[in-house]
């Protein structure tokens, strides 16, 4: 035997098995754990009788056991023993040569640099990017789950469906599914684990499911049927204003573990949130844990347990043209009100610059006032999506499709509903999750003064970021459908357009330079770092034109430059690195981890990087120490979910204060200091005149920042995006209409 081996043996999860009663070595399997009914006992004999993997020393399997990407990596690649697996060797995990082996074959997995990410639980979606990656195929996500049900080494989890829905992506591989799906692979022909490609495999060679990835098979339910659905698990939301005032009605779907899922405008403008239940009883909701305004999303929490059902989810998958579907909301303020139609169609439609589409249901049945956030049952009695908008004069109604959520859900209903914490939305003025040490801020300004902005110019298209000159009344800013920056003299009004080779991401200006962070492509979880390329462009303000670039092995999300040092985050990945690099040789110098799509602020010393992740929950704050492009030392946040936090994050010019979008203050050093009871899109500083400046929508809040009191607030032409101060003027790139397809320039003056 192979002095490998036994090693492996020790530290992986298969140990001898000791049966240890008379009854366990009656069974089939030898294991005690696992029944003749079970649904895997025969992969698991297989396994056993193949020497591939063992039991436990008290005589069970423990199928139902979670398995790392380490132990199905070991488990996959010594069922085939490929050519050169065992010529590496272990240095700092006893799992290195499997990943060594894994990235000589361009294989996705997440643990290359992170010993720790290789024992975390491996879910379903990734074991089927395995699989269809040693198959010599690049696909990810859906791609692949889609790639290895058509090629027949899975099923799903859902009997009788085949879907990518019933294959249960996000759930975690079990150990019983390790076994079945390395049984599907040798017995499904495939001979050979191949090198998976460098470049993502065209969708045109994704082979098609079978026909069975259409709606659920079974027998339909009644209307009755689906009204108790309905009954047990729809609910109406009634928004209270400032003073307690009732000003609106919405619907809202129980998804279990005491959540609420509803649309992002059904809430907005409340003050405070009831959920109201068939049997009238209403719950005060805590406040929100999750939302977003594109995807017109938000999840609510309540103040005690819903004695209610979570609503039986599927997918608009399950529906096509012509198909009838049930509506249960609130229209007019009446609960769970029943209407019936059809599907007219499957719209796909854009919502984000970047060319994301927003699934959704065309239906026949009305919806009107209240109706928005309700559930769209198939005739399966599955949720397909949730009834969103329409038009009164006629039948161009629309839900959302469920699968947009699902993510969220999926995430939030395995948490302790007492650890997730609720966090503000624009407009609604939440109460703090936590007692403040330091007393909050007054809810609402106390003067509230007459529009006095001025719009000095308009931008046409997204504008992706905009910095402003340190000196003099310039704005830089993106426009990422060119492709390209404008420079803005907003007291002239004079602008420039220069065209860049790559898509702008991100700017900061440096030593009388202009740095500009340069895209490949749109970022991505799966786009690993042995894949990743960018490139950082160096402008002259002064001659408008490019004076220097250099590419990159890592694509550019954020960046700050110090001391003649680049430090760029990483935008794709998961879990990914942060670089430094030197401006004059264009060489890297260091590199430390970090999440993915990470924000980056410079301390005003120069001496410290503060970074926040956009994609986890909760929310996440580093501090890296750096000296001469080194990653000195790196600190975490003390607080974990305890404090709402949004991805936006300023630094004050003093240093002193880290302000984040929800309207949480921190200390620099990241120890909480005061929630402003306000969230703000952008904040800009007047410290020698001790004051601050909130945006928020098309109001700007002003504060004496000596003790964080508002004094005032100014009213805008738009909604604010980035503000900034100079020279006894606020200035404001705002959104003019509602799609943020125009962009103005508005100054204010400060008296």
């Amino acid at each position: 035997m192979k002095s490998w081996l036994p090693l492996v043996l020790a530290l992986f999860i298969f140990f001898p098995s000791f049966p240890s009663s008379s009854h366990a070595t009656t069974l089939a399997t030898g294991f005690k754990d696992v029944p003749p009914a079970h649904w895997a006992e025969n992969a698991i004999l297989w396994g056993k009788n193949t020497g591939m993997v063992k039991g436990y020393p008290d005589g069970t399997f423990r199928p139902a056991k979670q398995v790392s990407e380490a132990e199905f990596m070991v488990m996959l690649f010594e069922a085939y023993q490929p050519a050169g697996l065992h010529s590496f060797k272990a240095t700092r995990h006893w799992s290195d040569p499997y990943y060594l082996f894994a990235q000589s074959r361009n294989y996705p997995a997440q643990g290359y640099q992170k010993v720790e990410i290789r024992n975390l639980a491996l879910n379903r979606e990734r074991v089927a990017e395995l699989i269809a990656g040693v198959d010599g195929v690049h696909f990810t996500g859906p791609q692949a789950i889609q790639y290895v049900l058509s090629k027949g080494y899975a099923k799903g989890k859902v009997p009788g469906v085949m879907s990518i829905e019933a294959f249960k992506g996000k759930d975690a591989l079990t150990r019983a599914e390790a076994v079945q799906f390395v049984k599907n692979l040798t017995e499904s022909g495939m001979q050979e684990l191949k090198p998976r490609p460098v470049q993502a495999t065209p969708q045109s060679q994704l082979p098609s499911l079978p026909s069975s990835e259409q709606p659920v098979e079974g027998k339909p339910l009644s209307f009755r049927d689906i009204a108790d659905l309905g009954e047990k698990s729809v609910v109406m939301i009634v928004n209270y204003d400032q003073n307690g005032e009732e000003f609106s009605l919405g619907s809202g779907i129980s998804i279990g573990n005491g959540l609420v899922l509803t649309n992002a405008h059904v809430v907005e403008g409340a003050g405070s949130i009831g959920i109201v239940t068939q049997d009238e009883t209403e719950i005060e909701a805590l406040g929100l844990v999750r939302y977003d305004a594109d995807l017109d999303l938000a999840i609510l929490k309540v103040s005690q347990e819903l004695k209610l059902q979570a609503a039986p989810l599927g997918s608009y998958r399950m529906v096509q043209k012509g198909d009838p579907i049930v509506t249960i909301g609130s229209p007019e303020g009446l609960i769970n009100t029943l209407s019936n139609g059809l599907v007219s169609g499957i719209r796909k439609i854009p919502f984000t610059p970047e060319g994301a589409t927003l699934d959704m249901i065309q239906i026949t049945a009305p919806i009107t006032s209240g109706s928005s956030g309700g559930a769209l049952f198939a005739m399966n009695g599955l949720v397909v999506g949730m009834t969103s908008f329409g038009n009164e004069q006629g039948n161009l109604n629309f839900a959302i499709a469920i699968d947009h959520a699902k993510p969220w859900i999926d995430e939030l209903t395995k948490m302790p509903l007492a650890s997730i914490p609720t966090i503000p939305y624009p407009e609604i003025a939440s109460q703090p999750v936590h007692e403040s040490p330091v007393p909050p801020a007054a809810e609402q300004p106390v003067e509230l003064t007459p529009p006095d902005s001025k719009l000095a110019m308009t931008v046409n298209g997204y504008v992706k970021d905009a910095l402003l000159h340190p000196v003099d009344p310039i704005l830089y800013v993106i426009n990422k459908e060119e492709k390209g920056i404008y420079r803005i003299n907003y007291e002239t009004k004079q602008s420039s357009f220069l065209r860049l080779p790559l898509m702008p991401e991100k700017l900061f200006y440096a030593n009388n330079e202009l740095y500009v962070a340069l895209a490949t492509r749109s970022h991505s979880s799966y786009w690993w770092d042995n894949e990743q390329t960018g490139a950082i462009a160096i402008i002259n303000p002064l001659a408008w034109e490019i004076m220097d670039q250099f590419e990159l092995d890592i694509d550019p999300f954020d960046l700050v430059v110090a001391d003649g040092v680049l430090y760029v985050s990483s935008g794709s990945g998961q879990w990914t690195r942060i670089k430094s690099y030197s401006r004059d040789k264009k060489l890297e110098i260091a590199s430390h981890l970090i999440r993915q799509g990470s924000y980056l602020q410079l301390h005003p010393e120069g001496d410290r990087i503060i970074s926040i992740d956009t994609d986890s929950s909760p929310r996440d704050m580093q501090s890296f120490q750096i000296s001469k492009g080194q990653f000195i030392d790196v600190k975490d946040s003390p607080y974990h979910g305890d404090y709402a936090m949004s991805p936006l994050m300023r630094l004050s010019p003093d240093g002193r204060y880290i302000f984040n979008g929800a309207g949480t203050i921190f200390t620099s050093s990241m120890h909480y200091v005061t929630n402003l009871q306000r969230s703000f899109s952008d904040v800009a500083f007047h410290l020698t005149g001790d004051r601050f400046y909130l945006a928020s929508k098309n109001r700007i809040i002003e504060y004496q920042y000596s003790d964080w009191e508002p004094v005032k607030v100014h009213k805008l032409t738009g909604e604010s995006d980035f503000l900034f101060y100079h020279q006894n003027q606020l200035i404001s790139v705002s959104k003019i209409n509602l799609r943020g397809a125009i962009y103005g320039i508005e100054t204010l003056d400060l008296k």
